[in-house]
């Protein structure tokens, strides 16, 4: 059984580091794994992902530009090339990680003469749209997805008609074996080793709801004096400060 991953994007977006694990355990167990390196980078752009994937001594494939915003003619033609491989034979499950990717995946499997076994993974807390057609189109043609939570395996279920043995609660791979950094962060951040450290990374953007985030702490320092928050994002300067520094200041964290 050979299982490919797509994955829409050169950059290093939240879904990219699981979805290289989720490669990555697959071929510890001994399952003949691929990933497909998008070949479309904006001018002069890092491949993040093809670094990572390098990093992960991950085999790769190219010929797809898995492009994530939508366009139609893009989305063609990878579909085209894609169908074109499964013909051939040379995949029988199709792992999908973002909508774009999804979506290619499907069309490819809807008119290839090997029709392989199609798994999305879902990332998000809230399940996809039901207004949507390419998600409907993506979930027509798919045997399988993966959901990060209980509430999101029941949503979709009852959103899309999915039976429940085409939706599987699982908690995202861990790498418990990668190096940790070496050298006194504490110190470097005035931490003392007594504080109880807590740690997030987000950008920092309005939709995703920093002030539950303080609230929260807020809440744990009152019965915890020594918690520590470390926020490892970045963001503009007008976000910074609105989302961070000023509710920080009033909340007296």
């Amino acid at each position: 059984m050979r299982i490919l991953h797509l994955f829409a994007n050169f950059k290093w977006t939240g879904p990219a580091d699981p979805a290289i694990r989720c490669a990555s355990w697959l071929r510890r167990i001994g399952c003949d794994v691929v990933f497909a390196q998008a070949d479309w980078t904006l001018p002069q752009a890092e491949h993040r992902m093809a670094m990572e994937l390098r990093r992960a001594h991950m085999p790769v494939i190219a010929g797809l530009e898995l492009r994530k915003h939508f366009g139609a003619a893009s989305l063609l033609r990878d579909a085209k090339r894609l169908r074109a491989r499964l013909d051939r034979g040379e995949f029988d499950v199709l792992h999908a990680h973002l909508l774009a990717d999804h979506l290619i995946a499907a069309l490819a499997k809807r008119r290839a003469a090997h029709r392989p076994v199609v798994v999305r993974s879902l990332y998000e807390p809230e399940p996809p749209s039901r207004l949507s057609w390419r998600n409907r189109v993506a979930l027509r043609y798919t045997d399988g997805v993966v959901v990060p939570t209980h509430s999101v395996e029941i949503e979709m279920r009852r959103r899309f008609g999915l039976e429940s043995g085409r939706v599987l609660y699982q908690d995202p791979p861990i790498d418990s074996a990668r190096r940790l950094v070496d050298g006194d962060l504490r110190g470097q951040w005035g931490v003392g080793y007594e504080d109880f450290l807590v740690g997030i990374t987000a950008r920092i953007q309005p939709h995703r709801r920093f002030d539950l985030l303080w609230q929260t702490l807020r809440a744990v320092v009152d019965r915890r004096p020594n918690t520590r928050l470390v926020l490892l994002g970045r963001g503009n300067e007008d976000d910074t400060r609105r989302l961070v520094r000023e509710p920080i200041a009033r909340l007296g964290l």
